[in-house]
């Protein structure tokens, strides 16, 4: 994505760490990448919801290690916990474009973002004032 240059610049101008600049880098080029293998425009303006969607699918379904040429890929899929650091990653990429008027809307305003911690167990937030239950199958 041609933007990805001007996000790390306004990034760093603002004294963002380099580890998180980084990171969203990183996921912005899995995000690109898939795109076009897709045969799809990378171009922000016409990322919606309905691609970025396809990008979690396409997350879930991906192995350790895949896109490290280094790395030998392995067996097991990515984790809840990575997927959920390359989505955030991306939302702070968009927000920024959104931010400086180069988007109209934000493409994740629609999307939900899974949330697994590392373990791969989801973690289910109430709502204030619903009590929680500390008895029965789903007891924490």
């Amino acid at each position: 994505m041609a933007l990805l240059a001007d996000y790390q610049v306004c990034a760093a101008s603002e004294s963002n760490s380099t580890s998180s600049i980084a990171i969203v880098s990183s996921s912005i080029r899995y995000l690109e990448d898939f795109l076009l293998s897709e045969g799809l425009s990378d171009d922000v303006r016409h990322i919606t919801h309905l691609e970025i969607r396809a990008f979690i699918l396409h997350l879930r379904q991906k192995r350790c290690f895949e896109a490290r040429p280094t790395t030998h890929p392995q067996e097991k899929l990515l984790s809840g916990h990575t997927i959920n650091t390359y989505l955030r990653s991306i939302r702070i990429f968009f927000s920024r474009l959104l931010s400086e008027d180069i988007i109209g809307t934000n493409p994740f305003e629609k999307v939900k973002i899974p949330y697994q911690n590392a373990a791969g167990y989801h973690r289910h937030v109430l709502p204030r004032g619903v009590p929680q239950l500390h008895h029965g199958p789903y007891a924490p």
